[in-house]
C-alpha cells in the first residue's frame, strides 16, 4: 500500500507498521467471528478457503471439516459442483440477494437469505458468500397466515365496522345471526354503542339480548378507521365450550400423534443420514478416513500448498506380512489387526494431519506445513516403532513391520497423481528391505520400478494369458495355442512379456512366474476338452533357471493329475540362448520331461543362435521358426531362402516346424507348399483372451482363410 510505510522511517516505526498491520487482521478476525451471518470465502469452483465460527454454527460442521469440501456438498447443491459459484451468481436478484432452500448434513430443511461478492486476491479471482437462516422468519409468516384465517373458521360471530358505522365484515356465524333478526333489532344504541368506542378507542365490553339469546359482545378497536366486534353467545357458551374442548381435544391428539410420528422419521433419516455420511467418507472397519475423503483433503491440502508456496508430504504405509497373517490366523484376527495399526497410526500423527485406510493393509497420510525432511523423517521412525511391537490378537502375539513412501510437494511433483505416484514407488523401494521408510528419488529407474512392482504381482493376482491359436493348416482347424504371460498392474498398466520376464529372471522371480503359467496352462486345457471335438496342445515358454528348480517335474506330474491332462498336451519351448547355454543338469530336467510325453521345441529358432549341434545335442521335438523371417516373406528373398532351409532341416531331422507370424494369405500360401504344417499368426486372429478362445473353439475358423490352400495355387517365390 504506497504511502502507508516510509522507507526511511526507522526501524521502530516499521515494526509499529508492521504490529497496526498485525492488528488489522486480528480485528477483521474478531469483527468476521462476532457476526452473526455466516462468512465464507470460495474460489470459481466453489472450494472453501475461509469461515467464519457462524458458519460452523449455522451448518454444524466443523472448520476443518468445511475447509475440506465443496459449497456444493455443504449446502447440498449439486448444481455447484458441477458449475461452480457461478450458478448462485446467476440466481441472484437484482444482483445482489437470492433466498436459496437447502438441506445441510442434519437438518431437515434451511431457507436462507444469500449474497454473494466477487472479490480478488493475489491475481484470483475470490468471492464472499453471506447468508442468513431465515427458516424462522418463513415459519412465522406461515403462522400468521393460518391466524389471519381464524376469524372464517371460528363457530363466534365476528364482526368489523367501520368509523360511519357501515359493517365492513362478517364471518359465516355472523351472516347467519343477522339473516335469523331483523333491521330494527340493529337499534339506535347498537350504532351509539360502536361510535362510542371507536370514538373512545377503548376495550368494551357489554350485553345484549336479542330474541331471547344473550350475547357477551366484546368490541376491540383495531385503528381509527375500524373496530372489530366478537360476539359470545352466553346462552350457548356452555355447549359451544364442551363442543369447542372436544375438538381441541382431538385435534390436539392428532397433533401429538402427529409429532411423535414425525419425530421418529427425523430421527431416522438424521440416523441414516449420519450412518451414509459415514460410508461415504470413512473407512468402515477402522473409522479412518477413506480414499474419497483422503483425495479430497489431498486436493484442497495441494491447492492450499501451491498457493502459499508451502511444503507438504505424501506418506504411503503397507504392513508387512499381513497377508501371512490373514493366511494363517483367518481374516478376523486380521481385522483386529488392521484395527489396532489404526489406533497406534493416530497417536503417532498430529491432529492436523490427515490419515487414511486406502484398502486392505494399505494406509496413507498427508502431513502439511512440512519445514524439513528430518521432520517427517522422524514421524516415519515414530510410525516404523509403534507397529514394530507386537500385537496382542486374542490368545496370539502377532508381530508386523511397515514399510514406508514419502513424496514431498513440490520436488516430487506438483500434481496429486505424481506425489501419489512417488510415494507410492518409495514404499516398494522400502518393501524389499521391509519394515523402513524410503524418500522418493528421482534417479529411480524404469527397470528399479519394474522390479519393485513385480516383487508383489503373483500376490495381488495381475498376471494373465493371453492366447495365439497354432493352426494345422492340412487339417484346417486348430491344433493348440501357444499362452503368453502379461501383466496388469495399476501404476504401469499391461506390460507385455518381453517388458519384464527379463527383469524377472534377473531379479529370480521367473521361476515363480513359469509355474504359475504351468498351472494356469493345465487349467485352461481342462476347459477347453469341454468345447472342442480333439485334443488340443498347449505351447508354454519356459525359462533356463526354471529347468535348473529341483521340483520341476514332480510339480508338472502333480498338476497334470490334478487336472486330468495328459502329458502329450504340453509343449515347453525354450529359446536358442537357453538351449545353448544348457548345464548337464539342464539336459537331465529336459530329458525327464520327454520322458514324462511332454513336448520340447526351440522357439526364435534363426534368430542368432542356430547351431547343428545344438539339435544334435538335445532331444529337440520342434522347431519354431522366428517371426522376424516370416513377417519380411513378402520383401526379402534372404528371408524365403532361410525359411526354406529351416523347414526342410526339420523335415530331414524329423523334427515338427511351426510358422510364428504369419500375417497374410501369401505368407500362408508360401508356407504350405514348403510343406509347413503348423502356422500361427495375425493372418488367422490376433492375440485372445479367456472367453475369445472359448468363442472361437466353438465357433471354428473360417474357410476362406484357407482359399489358397482348397484352390491348391502353388507359390514358389513371394517376389
Amino acid at each position: 500500500m504506497t504511502g502507508f510505510i516510509n522507507d526511511d522511517a526507522p526501524e521502530g516505526g516499521l515494526r509499529k507498521a508492521g504490529d497496526l498491520l498485525h492488528t488489522h487482521d486480528r480485528i477483521i478476525s474478531i469483527v468476521l467471528n462476532h457476526v452473526k451471518s455466516a462468512v465464507i470465502s470460495v474460489d470459481e469452483a466453489g472450494g472453501i478457503l475461509t469461515v467464519n465460527r457462524a458458519a460452523c454454527k449455522i451448518l454444524e460442521y466443523r472448520e476443518d471439516e468445511l475447509l475440506a469440501l465443496n459449497l456444493g456438498e455443504v449446502l447440498n447443491l449439486p448444481q455447484i459442483n458441477r458449475r461452480g459459484i457461478s450458478f448462485l451468481v446467476d440466481h441472484l436478484h437484482d444482483g445482489k440477494t437470492t433466498e436459496f432452500t437447502f438441506s445441510p448434513q442434519a437438518k431437515l430443511a434451511m431457507i436462507a437469505k444469500l449474497s454473494v461478492t466477487e472479490a480478488e486476491l493475489d491475481g484470483e479471482k475470490i468471492f464472499v458468500v453471506v447468508f442468513d437462516d431465515i427458516t424462522p422468519l418463513r415459519e412465522a409468516a406461515n403462522t400468521i397466515r393460518s391466524l389471519a384465517s381464524f376469524p372464517d373458521e371460528s363457530p363466534m360471530p365476528i364482526m368489523r365496522y367501520a368509523a360511519n358505522g357501515n359493517c365492513l365484515y362478517a364471518n359465516m356465524p355472523a351472516k347467519q345471526l343477522m339473516k335469523q333478526i331483523t333491521v330494527d333489532h340493529m337499534n339506535d344504541d347498537w350504532q351509539e354503542l360502536i361510535a362510542s368506542v371507536q370514538h373512545s378507542m377503548q376495550q368494551t365490553e357489554a350485553n345484549w339480548v336479542i330474541e331471547g339469546q344473550v350475547f357477551k359482545c366484546l368490541f376491540v378497536p383495531v385503528c381509527d378507521e375500524y373496530v372489530n366486534v366478537y360476539l359470545r353467545n352466553v346462552t350457548q357458551e356452555v355447549a359451544l365450550l364442551d363442543e369447542m374442548e372436544q375438538c381441541v381435544k382431538s385435534r390436539t391428539r392428532e397433533l401429538r400423534e402427529a409429532n411423535e410420528y414425525l419425530k421418529k422419521e427425523i430421527m431416522v433419516r438424521m440416523e441414516t443420514e449420519k450412518k451414509l455420511r459415514h460410508l461415504s467418507f470413512k473407512d468402515p472397519l477402522t473409522g479412518l478416513a477413506n480414499r474419497r475423503l483422503f483425495m479430497e483433503r489431498l486436493e484442497h491440502a495441494l491447492r492450499l500448498a501451491q498457493r502459499s508456496s508451502a511444503r507438504l508430504a505424501v506418506v504411503f504405509m503397507d504392513l508387512d506380512r499381513f497377508k501371512q497373517v490373514n493366511d494363517t490366523l483367518g481374516h478376523d484376527i486380521g481385522d483386529q489387526l488392521l484395527i489396532q495399526v489404526a489406533e497406534r497410526l493416530t497417536h503417532c500423527l498430529r491432529k492436523s494431519d490427515t490419515l487414511a485406510r486406502l484398502g486392505g493393509d494399505e494406509f496413507a497420510a498427508i502431513f502439511e506445513q512440512i519445514v524439513s525432511n528430518e521432520d517427517l523423517e522422524m514421524v516415519a521412525e515414530k510410525i516404523r516403532t509403534a507397529l514394530i511391537t507386537p500385537f496382542i490378537l486374542g490368545d496370539e502375539k502377532v508381530s508386523v513391520g511397515c514399510s514406508i513412501g514419502i513424496s514431498f510437494f513440490p520436488e516430487h511433483g506438483a500434481s496429486i497423481n505424481s506425489l501419489l505416484k512417488a510415494a507410492d514407488i518409495a514404499m516398494y523401494k522400502a518393501k524389499i528391505q521391509r519394515n523402513t521408510y524410503c524418500i522418493y528419488e528421482k534417479n529411480l529407474s524404469d527397470h528399479t520400478i519394474l522390479t519393485q512392482e513385480l516383487t508383489f504381482a503373483l500376490e495381488r493376482d495381475e498376471f494373465f494369458l493371453m492366447f495365439q491359436p497354432i493352426i494345422d493348416t492340412v487339417k484346417q482347424r486348430i491344433n493348440g495355442f501357444e499362452a503368453l504371460t502379461y501383466w496388469k498392474n495399476s501404476t504401469l498398466g499391461v506390460v507385455a512379456p518381453q517388458d519384464f520376464i527379463a527383469i524377472a529372471e534377473s531379479s529370480g522371480l521367473v521361476a515363480v512366474i513359469d509355474m504359475w503359467k504351468i498351472k494356469q496352462g493345465c487349467e485352461t486345457l481342462q476347459h477347453w476338452a469341454s468345447l472342442h471335438d480333439h485334443t488340443l496342445m498347449m505351447t508354454l515358454d519356459i525359462s533356463f533357471d526354471t529347468l535348473l528348480c529341483d521340483g520341476l517335474l514332480p510339480q508338472v506330474d502333480q498338476l497334470l493329475q490334478q487336472y486330468h491332462i495328459e502329458a502329450k498336451q504340453l509343449e515347453f519351448s525354450f529359446s536358442e540362448f537357453v538351449a545353448m547355454k544348457a548345464s548337464e543338469k539342464a539336459s537331465k530336467s529336459i530329458n525327464d520331461l520327454i520322458e514324462l510325453g511332454i513336448k520340447i521345441s526351440i522357439n526364435n529358432f534363426g534368430a542368432g543362435y542356430s547351431s547343428l549341434n545344438l539339435l544334435r545335442s538335445l532331444p529337440i521335438q520342434a522347431l519354431r521358426i522366428d517371426r522376424t523371417f516370416i513377417r519380411d516373406l513378402n520383401v526379402d528373398e534372404d528371408d524365403q531362402v532361410i525359411v526354406k532351409m529351416i523347414v526342410h532341416l526339420a523335415q530331414l531331422l524329423n523334427i515338427g516346424v511351426v510358422a510364428d507370424g504369419v500375417e497374410s494369405e501369401k505368407n500362408l500360401c508360401f508356407l504350405h507348399h514348403l510343406g509347413c504344417r503348423y502356422m500361427q499368426g495375425t493372418y488367422f486372429t490376433p492375440l485372445l483372451d479367456n472367453s475369445q478362445s472359448d468363442q472361437l473353439l466353438q465357433q471354428g475358423l473360417s474357410p476362406s482363410l484357407f482359399y489358397c490352400i482348397q484352390n491348391n495355387e502353388p507359390q514358389e517365390s513371394l517376389s
